[in-house]
């Protein structure tokens, strides 16, 4: 039957200058676990070093092993010859359960060999018997304060990944957000330039004859549906990765039903003829509808833009009922995936947007999808909806297969985990 173990404190009196010393924390006293077969030498060490730590005693490896994996021990003085389980032996399995306890060996038999596997097991020190006390005071004050620099050393490493991650956070939510409000400058710029005309109409005073009456009930209609547009853009400026799905997802013909909405009012239809055809069965999908919505509707955009001459754009979608055999993510062929979180895993639904417009150049191949590089065929674009267009892929384990050919279009298609719906055909 194992000893009860004790903790020697003493919660006053001085700490014979661990206290505020470097590395070492002034509000906890280091805990010193004495391990050796010997009672004697053992309650030595207690009286003579309990006014500097908290002591803990074992009479074997096996019960001191038991109270490292309580945890907080610094310190530990092992006698090296010990029924049971040597002190090297004990060091060793104790290193696997803390790596960072400082392990003071003492030995009657200081053999060039027991050094050299106490080096091996990464002791702090290695000190013969009888021990000189002034040095076993002062090896066993180093060890504590470099165990207290090995915690501070976690710590910090555990706050620079902190920070990191924080910024990397960050970084993405500001592509999101200066994404979003590169969305909104055209239909903004549609409701002012809208509402100036019409200011100028009624300042004119001119008559109010049915024709004036229809001309600017279609001028309010402009106008409402860019300001509509606006809003639904900005009631998402960033996804919700965190939102439920629900058992059957989010129902794909919504998404495409909001997506119609949204190209169908913004300028960059204007000449263009866009077709969206419609679903043929009910499908859900199981990625966050913010973030799929926000993919296809920079995609869309792309393909509106990709020229300046009047082109057609064709976005389509499809069941896929087994995983992929997805190509290379080599861009020098004007083909390839991005697929870093992608879980191929079918049944999937298949979004496609198809232009025959410019196409992609060449030179934009191997920066595709990074900030600042923009396939639009427009002035002043800045680049950003690319760049969120890859961050929400990767956020929302979704693939992007991308093929296009130059002077004869682009097709981009998106897939999505889904499910088909009870009750389809």
């Amino acid at each position: 039957m194992e000893p009860t173990t004790t903790i020697f404190r003493r919660t006053t009196g001085a700490t014979a200058g661990l206290a505020g010393s470097p590395g070492i924390p002034a509000q906890r006293r280091p805990c010193l676990l004495v391990v050796d077969d010997d009672e004697p030498l053992r309650e030595a060490l207690r009286l003579i070093f309990e006014y500097q730590y908290d002591i803990i005693l074992a009479d074997s490896g096996s019960q001191a092993l038991s109270l490292i994996q309580r945890g907080n021990i610094d310190v530990a003085i092992i006698d090296l010859r010990m029924p049971g389980m040597s002190g090297l032996e004990f060091l060793e399995r104790c290193r696997a359960l803390d790596p960072d306890i400082q392990g003071v060996i003492l030995s009657g038999q200081n053999t060039f060999e027991m050094a050299r596997q106490a080096v091996r097991l990464r002791a702090f020190d290695f000190l013969p018997k009888p021990f000189d006390l002034h040095l076993l005071r002062q090896t066993i004050l180093q060890a504590a304060r470099h165990r207290a620099w090995l915690r501070l050393e976690r710590q910090r490493e555990t706050a620079v990944q902190q920070s990191l991650s924080r910024a990397e956070t960050t970084g993405h939510e500001r592509n999101l957000l200066a994404s979003l409000l590169n969305d909104l400058v055209p239909p903004l710029a549609q409701v002012l330039q809208g509402a100036r005309l019409l200011e100028q109409e009624l300042a004119k005073g001119s008559g109010t004859g049915e024709e004036q009456l229809r001309n600017w009930r279609r001028q309010l209609q402009e106008i409402t549906t860019q300001a509509a547009m606006c809003a639904d853009l900005a009631a998402r400026p960033r996804p919700d990765l965190n939102a439920s799905c629900g058992s059957d997802g989010i129902p794909a013909a919504q998404v495409l039903e909001n997506l119609t909405r949204l190209l169908r009012g913004h300028t960059a239809i204007r000449g263009q003829m866009l077709t969206i055809r419609p679903l043929s069965v009910p499908v859900g999908l199981f990625a966050p509808e913010s973030s799929i919505l926000r993919i296809l509707f920079n995609l869309g955009l792309n393909a509106l833009e990709s020229s300046s001459m009047p082109h057609r754009v064709e976005i389509e979608s499809w069941l896929v009922n087994e995983p992929l055999q997805l190509g290379s993510t080599d861009r020098n062929q004007g083909y390839f995936v991005l697929r870093d979180t992608f879980r191929n895993e079918a049944p999937l639904l298949a979004i496609s947007i198809k232009d025959d417009g410019s196409g992609i150049a060449p030179a934009l191949w191997p920066a595709l999808f990074q900030e600042a590089v923009t396939t639009k065929n427009v002035p002043n674009s800045t680049g950003l909806g690319l760049s969120a267009v890859r961050d929400l892929v990767t956020a929302s384990a979704c693939a992007l297969e991308v093929r296009t050919t130059p002077g004869l279009g682009t097709t981009v298609t998106l897939y999505v985990t889904a499910r088909r719906l009870s009750g389809a055909a």
